[in-house]
C-alpha cells in the first residue's frame, strides 16, 4: 500500500499548489480512498421456513455467515482464515450492521433474494487484533485476466482454450481481485499471442491490459497431459506488463471420477484464492522497502504533473512518495521502493517515463509523443470526362 508523505518543511504555497494539481484535498488518506470493503455484496440466499417470515430471516442469517466467510477471504491469507473461531464465523451478527435486498421473492413457505451485508469496520478490527492476525484493507483493482492453456505441449491462449472458457462462465463474485475475462475476439488476438504471454512480453501483455481499460493483468497458465491425472497451475501478477511479485505455482490432482471440465472449474477456483494470497503478500513484501531513491520530475504543466504523481501513486514498485520540493515545473522527489533500483527503473518506464540516472538525483519525464507524420498534399483529382449525350427517347 503506498503511502504519501508530506515533507514538514513544504512551503505552504506549494502545498496548496500540490493539493491543486494533485486533486487530494484530503492529503495522505485521500491518495489513495479505498472501496468498501466491508460491504460484500452479491449474496444469493435461498431458503424455506413455516411461513415466509421465518424463511427470511433463516435466509438472512445464513446469508450473514457466507458475507462474514468471504470478508475473511479478502482481509485475510488462506493459512489465517482458519484461525478465527469457528463459533464467530457460524454467527457473525454481532459484527453485522444492515442489509440491501435485491431480487426478493417471497412465497408461502420460502424466501429468495441476492443481499449485500454490512459490517462494523470497528468491530471486525476489533476481532483482527484480538487474534493477532495481520489483515488487509484494500481490494486490489480491477485485472485483466490473460490464461494459458498448454495441452501435450500445445500452447493456446484464444483458440480451443477451455481454460479460458472455464474464467468465462464460473462466477467470480466472490474473488479477492476483480477480474476482467477478454472476448478473445480479433482485436485481442493481434494485441497478444500466446507465445508472446508465455515469454513474458511487457509491452504486448501491457498493450492487452490498455484494450480494457487497466494496466495490470493476472496470467494464469495451466499445464495438462492428457493422459495424466493432475494439472500444473503457475500464477503471475503483473502491473503494466512487469512482474510484481515471484510467480506462484500449483498442482491439482484430479479427484476421482472427476472429468477434466471439473478439473480444470476446481483449478481456476484454487488459482483465484491463491492470486489474492499473492496479492496480499506482496503488498505486504513492498512494506519492507529495500532502499530510497532521490528523483527530480520534470513537467510542462499541472495537467502533467497530477498525470506523473498519480502514476507514482499506483506503481506497485513504490512503497511511499514524499515530495520534498515542488515548483511549477520541477518537483523533488524520494521514492521508497522495494527490490532493486533497475526493477524500480524498468517500472518507471513501464509507466511512460524517461529516465536518466547519469548524475544524482535521477531525472524523469514522460517520453515525448511521437511526431504525427505530415501531412501530404492530396493528389489533384483526375480530369472527369463529361457522359456522353443522352438520345431522347420519343414514344
Amino acid at each position: 500500500m503506498q503511502r504519501l508523505s508530506w515533507n514538514r518543511t513544504l512551503p505552504a504555497l506549494a502545498v496548496a499548489t500540490l493539493v491543486w494539481a494533485t486533486g487530494l484535498p484530503g492529503g495522505p488518506a485521500a491518495a489513495q480512498a479505498p472501496g468498501d470493503i466491508y460491504s460484500v455484496g452479491g449474496i444469493a440466499v435461498d431458503e424455506t421456513g413455516a411461513d415466509g417470515s421465518a424463511a427470511r430471516a433463516a435466509a438472512l442469517r445464513s446469508g450473514e455467515r457466507v458475507a462474514f466467510d468471504r470478508l475473511l477471504r479478502w482481509l485475510l491469507l488462506d493459512r489465517d482464515v482458519a484461525q478465527v473461531p469457528s463459533d464467530v464465523r457460524a454467527d457473525p451478527s454481532g459484527f453485522v450492521t444492515g442489509y440491501s435486498v435485491q431480487s426478493e421473492r417471497i412465497a408461502a413457505n420460502r424466501y429468495r433474494a441476492t443481499i449485500e451485508v454490512q459490517f462494523d469496520p470497528n468491530r471486525v478490527r476489533g476481532l483482527m487484533n484480538e487474534l493477532e492476525l495481520s489483515f488487509e484493507e484494500r481490494r486490489p483493482p480491477t485485472h485483466l485476466l490473460i490464461p494459458l492453456f498448454d495441452l501435450d505441449g500445445r500452447l493456446d491462449l484464444w483458440d480451443h482454450n477451455p481454460w479460458l472458457d472455464v474464467w468465462a462462465h464460473r462466477p467470480g463474485t466472490g474473488d479477492f481481485i476483480p477480474l476482467l475475462v477478454p472476448h478473445g475476439d480479433i482485436g485481442d488476438v493481434s494485441a497478444l499471442s500466446a507465445a508472446d504471454a508465455a515469454g513474458g512480453q511487457a509491452d504486448r501483455i501491457a498493450g492487452l491490459a490498455r484494450r480494457y481499460g487497466v494496466t495490470r493483468a493476472l496470467l494464469v497458465r495451466a499445464d495438462q497431459a492428457a493422459d495424466d491425472g493432475h494439472v500444473l497451475v503457475s500464477v503471475r501478477l503483473v502491473d503494466r506488463g512487469q512482474p510484481i511479485a515471484e510467480p506462484l505455482h500449483l498442482r491439482l490432482n484430479r479427484a476421482v471420477d472427476e472429468t477434466d471440465a471439473e478439473l480444470l472449474q476446481r483449478a481456476a477456483a484454487t488459482t483465484a484464492r491463491a492470486a489474492a494470497d499473492l496479492w496480499i503478500q506482496s503488498v505486504r513484501d513492498r512494506r519492507q522497502t529495500d532502499g530510497v531513491l532521490a528523483v527530480r520530475a520534470d513537467f510542462a504543466s499541472h495537467a502533467e504533473w497530477r498525470r506523473l504523481f498519480g502514476e507514482l501513486l499506483r506503481s506497485s514498485r513504490l512503497a511511499d512518495v514524499t515530495v520534498r520540493r515542488l515548483t511549477t515545473r520541477q518537483a523533488d522527489l524520494a521514492l521508497a521502493y522495494s527490490g532493486t533500483p533497475e526493477a524500480v527503473r524498468a517500472a518507471l518506464a513501464a509507466i511512460g517515463l524517461n529516465v536518466e540516472i547519469d548524475d544524482a538525483p535521477w531525472r524523469v519525464r514522460f517520453a515525448a509523443e511521437p511526431e504525427p507524420p505530415p501531412a501530404t498534399e492530396p493528389a489533384p483529382e483526375a480530369p472527369v470526362a463529361a457522359p456522353p449525350p443522352v438520345t431522347p427517347i420519343v414514344d
